[in-house]
């Protein structure tokens, strides 16, 4: 096993932290002892495309010095203002894509998306929601060549259990390259959800994790074992 943590927190969590503290946090993770990372692409999909190709080359540069790889990454994520609007989804889903692409120059073999929740934001059915969000992702592995796409369970959300994420992967055809995350902190906050047997009902389609902590209540991204 490889011991591996994000990098956002150091572009996202601290006041004044900056795109460029996670170039320099590549070195101070090698240092604690980690043996890969997991770049979040949501605050790097902020810069111009410019921006982002030299903050990818500068990446490469000093994983490859700090002899570190990605064991995994995270795609854009975040609301659509209106997502029955095809326009602002089309949007959206090219922020995606590029983030997806984004990760795959950095040599991570799965990248974590997060299903839609168009039930909860649209009303629409269940089944409408899963065939909505197949076609989204269909329609993503066959535009990337390489990376995996790993369907993370999303909180409070349609998809916030491991029934619903397998069903969304059978309908999207149970494509090699489809995968699952799994985030602890997002399953403590439903009520009565068995996380270990959500878990074991993934099984070896179980290709990235996310172990954070909080009290049940928000979503604290608290260390494992520091929420009480």
């Amino acid at each position: 096993m490889r011991l591996s943590t994000t990098l956002n927190i150091f572009s996202l969590r601290r006041q004044d932290n900056t795109i460029e503290h996670m170039l320099e946090a590549i070195r101070f993770c090698k240092e604690a002892g980690y043996d890969a990372l997991d770049i979040h692409f949501n605050e790097i999909d902020k810069l111009s495309r410019d921006e982002q190709d030299a903050f990818i080359e500068t990446a490469k540069t000093l994983m490859a010095e700090a002899q570190m790889t990605l064991s995994q990454s995270h795609a854009r994520f975040g609301s659509v203002a209106d997502y029955s609007d095809p326009a602002q989804l089309e949007e959206y889903y090219q922020h995606v894509i590029r983030t997806i692409e984004l990760a795959e120059r950095l040599g991570a073999p799965w990248v974590v998306v997060h299903p839609l929740d168009f039930m909860g934001l649209c009303g629409l059915s269940e089944e409408e929601t899963i065939k909505r969000n197949a076609d989204f992702f269909h329609r993503a592995i066959n535009v990337v060549p390489r990376i995996g796409l790993a369907f993370e369970n999303t909180g409070r959300s349609y998809f916030c259990n491991a029934d619903r994420l397998l069903a969304l992967r059978e309908a999207a055809g149970n494509h090699e390259r489809f995968g699952f995350c799994w985030d602890t902190g997002h399953g403590n906050l439903i009520e009565g959800l068995d996380q270990e047997e959500n878990i074991m009902k993934l099984g070896k389609l179980l290709k990235c994790t996310h172990i954070q902590d909080n009290r049940g209540i928000n979503d604290d991204h608290f260390m494992p074992y520091m929420s009480s």
